[in-house]
């Protein structure tokens, strides 16, 4: 479910409410609940409703889940990066070969990307375990 997020138009202000008026229709179905949590997470009165609603037709609270929205952005930056380390790559092969680079070259290149890929996404992954380990 997702509420809209714009302001200042009357359309905005619209879909909002209908949004948060579906809120009881739309957990009352639902089994179980996955929230990705962010900072302003807990301050956004619908989040608090969408909650009480679940848990008001959800006597099972492990259905409830909580995830911390670190996870997302980095699935979101790795999948760019790579794609991006294979453009690179690609191209650096391509035009290489061209201008005369050795293949070596095109590999050494390739190395530093995988590298530096790997160490953002370590850094990502240690401070989701944080953020994690703090919502627990």
């Amino acid at each position: 479910m997702c509420i809209n997020q714009s302001e200042g138009s009357v359309e905005g202000v619209r879909a909002r409410k209908a949004g948060i008026n579906a809120i009881p229709a739309i957990v009352a179905r639902s089994k179980k609940m996955v929230s990705v949590l962010t900072p302003l997470y807990f301050c956004k009165i619908w989040t608090m409703f969408e909650m009480m609603c679940f848990l008001a037709h959800n006597s099972r609270k492990q259905n409830m889940h909580f995830e911390a929205a670190v996870l997302a952005k980095t699935s979101v930056v790795g999948s760019a990066y790579l794609y991006s380390m294979v453009v690179v790559y690609t191209c650096n092969q391509y035009v290489g070969t061209a201008v005369g680079l050795p293949k070596a070259f095109s590999m050494a290149v390739l190395a530093i990307l995988v590298g530096v890929a790997a160490v953002r996404f370590a850094v990502s992954l240690r401070a989701w375990g944080r953020e994690l380990h703090a919502l627990r």
